[in-house]
């Protein structure tokens, strides 16, 4: 994990090779109880000020970048999403892309 600054309330477990970045100014606020699978990356960016609200699964496979997710809600497994914002007790489908707010399609691989 690296970038300035991240605070991470709690984090609950997480798989294998989970990334945690908020690289170039921006800043990334993880809440208590927070959850992944493998291989996740979760990303801030540049003037982006991104949270993860309490008790959040992000799956395994799925990237998250400058992306903002409301409590209680779960990112199924390799899913992608950038730019968005998603209310509290969001369910986002596996493989399912979300940019800028709106549903993309699905990720075929």
């Amino acid at each position: 994990d690296e970038g300035q600054p991240i605070t991470i309330g709690s984090i609950a477990g997480t798989g294998l090779h989970v990334t945690i970045n908020s690289p170039l100014g921006g800043t990334l606020t993880i809440g208590q109880k927070f959850r992944t699978g493998s291989n996740v990356v979760v990303l801030s960016g540049p003037g982006v000020n991104a949270r993860i609200g309490d008790n959040v699964m992000i799956r395994s496979g799925a990237v998250v970048v400058q992306t903002s997710i409301g409590p209680n809600s779960t990112v199924g497994p390799g899913a992608y999403l950038a730019n968005s914002t998603f209310p509290a007790n969001t369910t986002i489908a596996s493989k399912a892309i979300y940019i800028n707010n709106k549903f993309q399609g699905y990720v075929k691989w």
